[in-house]
């Protein structure tokens, strides 16, 4: 079986302490680029873990080849924006929570994925957790 190759958007406490780590530390899946706006934080990453490229442009980041999902961890209201180009180009997409800022924008991405016929998951790691 081949690795699932992802790539993550947003180098923020979540992609630092749980997405990046999970996935470059992984057997079945293969981080294949990094991307955030900020230059600062890519340097960050790349401190922390030798990891593959990184980029300030979505453009670019969802052109690698052989980009399979893509993990968006940014602040809600960019979900829409960076969800729906990563699944308009074939991605399968986990979106750290809230899925967006309003049920119209929820409802936007639930059908897009569905006429792209790719996997759209939202990141509730907390809903299992005892205290919740």
């Amino acid at each position: 079986m081949s690795r699932i190759r992802v790539g993550v958007v947003g180098v923020g406490v979540a992609a630092l302490s749980s997405h990046i780590p999970v996935v470059a530390e992984s057997k079945e899946f293969e981080l294949v680029a990094v991307m955030d706006r900020d230059p600062a934080k890519l340097e960050l990453a790349k401190k922390r873990w030798p990891i593959c490229p990184t980029f300030t442009n979505l453009d670019a980041f969802l052109a690698v080849a052989g980009l399979d999902a893509v993990i968006v961890a940014t602040p809600p209201d960019s979900h829409l924006a960076i969800a729906g180009s990563a699944i308009s180009r074939g991605k399968h997409v986990l979106v750290e929570k809230p899925l967006a800022t309003s049920l119209s924008e929820c409802w936007a991405l639930i059908e897009l994925a569905a006429r792209h016929g790719v996997r759209l998951l939202v990141g509730h790691e907390k809903r299992l957790h005892p205290s919740f």
